[in-house]
């Protein structure tokens, strides 16, 4: 038997060829295209606008002055976005309800809010702890118009001018109760300086917005009542119940025949109350952008300035980057007067 072993075989695995450097790099530009095809289509399609129906919320009921601002421009505002706008009420702490929905929405442009100052301006200075930080939280839109104050009596008062006002509550000091659409309100502040300037100390009764406080007035429930110019027109020219006064440097174009406080003595009452449209404060800057436009946009069409202008707005239509401007100057003209005013949350 042969018992010699057989050589360990000396056969090789060929070795794997490498890639020349001209070869690997024109390799990994190959890969970066590659990855640049397949991230293109979702760069694409990243959202520039709302991608479902928009939800106006308003802090008011059905019926309000906001309310009705909200309505008229939501109608066109969907022109411009190519989606459904519709309006949802929230009513309650004088807008604080509805500035808290918007907080906590989504921010993907499909969830805006459409208010008076009172939740931005007058609310960080009455209230030591807010749900929501107005500098942080909200994203501003969009100036919208503004608004003249009304006082109103019911039409069957004997009231029918602010001198006439004074009389009848100097007679009658128990009957001095005016009515507002909140507490906390612009409307609720500017009777108390009213009350004070009448030397007639007024007794505030707050109700849960504009349309409650129309009905109570023309149900001649209450004695008088101070809210924004459209709250009350309608019931004025259907007789339900008189505007004696509007503030306002001038009368409104809406409403030529109702004089202004000024007219009657007193000028420093030649106010006005804005209003503004706000995103939650992350929404991406692309979709504000859009949002911002068609807002503008649909402020500024005649059918719908007509429309605002007969209710008794002033349309301004101003971008976004101005509000914060107008809000911290704002401030700074209402805290001495809110101070003066003696009025606490608890009131």
């Amino acid at each position: 038997m042969d018992t010699r072993e057989e050589p360990a075989s000396t056969t090789r695995a060929a070795p794997r060829p490498t890639l020349r450097p001209a070869r690997r790099l024109l390799a990994g530009v190959l890969l970066s295209l590659a990855a640049a095809v397949v991230a293109a289509p979702a760069a694409a399609q990243a959202p520039d606008r709302p991608t479902g129906p928009v939800k106006i919320l308003v802090g008011f009921p059905p019926g309000g002055s906001t309310d009705i601002m909200a309505r008229v421009i939501a109608e066109k505002m969907k022109d411009g976005l190519g989606v459904p706008v519709v309006v949802e009420n929230r009513p309650g702490a004088a807008g604080r309800v509805a500035a808290e929905g918007l907080k906590v929405a989504p921010p993907d442009g499909n969830t805006i809010f459409i208010t008076p100052l009172a939740p931005l301006v007058i609310a960080p200075l009455v209230y030591k702890k807010l749900n929501y930080d107005p500098d942080k939280d909200f994203a501003p839109l969009a100036h919208l118009a503004n608004m003249q104050l009304a006082l109103a009596v019911p039409f069957a008062s004997e009231v029918k001018t602010i001198a006439d006002l004074t009389r009848y509550l100097q007679a009658n000091p128990t009957r001095a109760n005016f009515g507002t659409p909140g507490a906390g309100s612009y409307p609720h502040f500017f009777g108390l300086l009213l009350g004070k300037d009448l030397a007639v100390p007024m007794n505030h009764v707050p109700y849960r917005g504009g349309a409650p406080l129309s009905a109570d007035l023309a149900g001649n429930q209450i004695t008088m009542g101070i809210d924004g110019l459209p709250d009350f027109f309608k019931l004025h020219q259907a007789d339900k119940l008189r505007i004696i006064a509007s503030t306002g440097e001038k009368r409104s174009e809406a409403a030529p025949n109702i004089p202004t406080f000024a007219e009657q003595g007193y000028p420093q009452f030649s106010v006005y109350v804005w209003f503004g449209a706000y995103a939650p404060a992350a929404t991406p800057k692309a979709v504000q952008a859009t949002l911002e436009k068609a807002l503008i946009a649909a402020v500024n069409t005649p059918e719908v300035r007509e429309q605002l202008l007969k209710f008794g707005y002033d349309p301004t239509g101003l971008p976004g980057q101005q509000m914060q401007k107008i809000t911290e100057q704002d401030r700074a003209r209402l805290k001495p007067i809110i101070e003066s005013s003696g009025f606490t949350p608890e009131n």
